[in-house]
């Protein structure tokens, strides 16, 4: 059973549309697919809430969340999944934040996330606080609003 689906173009678009697939060394078919995903990619990006686009990394931190009563810090390994200019998706492996399991939903916890994209870079400091919390394939996903970010201690 076939599920493609095709589609007519005027003969001079197929032609110029032969003519760079063989230039880019691949088939007239994959280039149009490959245009069309990303035609398709971009139009659904735009449909997306955010008010700042997301950009998808994978990267190892640390959260530290202040107990005001026994001025102490708690700190949890994380990665961040996606960051914008006001935004992250952090994960935690399992299903605790701070050595406690969380409720998923809205949330108010403020934290401080601890980064670096490189070893000879200075560590990335951001403030955020928590806006949503996500359970997805048994890890927590922490969706958090930039508050400040900072380079020095």
């Amino acid at each position: 059973m076939n599920d493609e689906i095709g589609y007519c173009v005027p003969k001079a678009l197929a032609l110029r549309v032969n003519a760079i697939a063989r230039e880019a060394g691949t088939s007239p078919e994959a280039l149009l697919k490959g245009i069309v995903e990303r035609f398709v990619r971009q139009h659904d990006s735009e449909k997306e809430r955010r008010a700042c686009s997301r950009i998808d990394i994978s990267i190892p931190a640390v959260i530290c969340v202040e107990k005001k009563d026994i001025n102490s810090s708690i700190y949890q390994l994380v990665t961040i999944k996606d960051i914008s200019s006001d935004g992250v998706r952090l994960i935690c492996p399992g299903k605790k934040v701070r050595g406690q399991y969380v409720s998923v939903g809205e949330c108010s916890l403020r934290f401080k996330l601890v980064f670096t994209f490189s070893e000879e870079m200075e560590p990335m400091k951001l403030k955020c606080s928590a806006t949503r919390v996500e359970l997805v394939k048994g890890d927590v996903h922490i969706l958090a609003q930039i508050i400040q970010a900072y380079t020095k201690s």
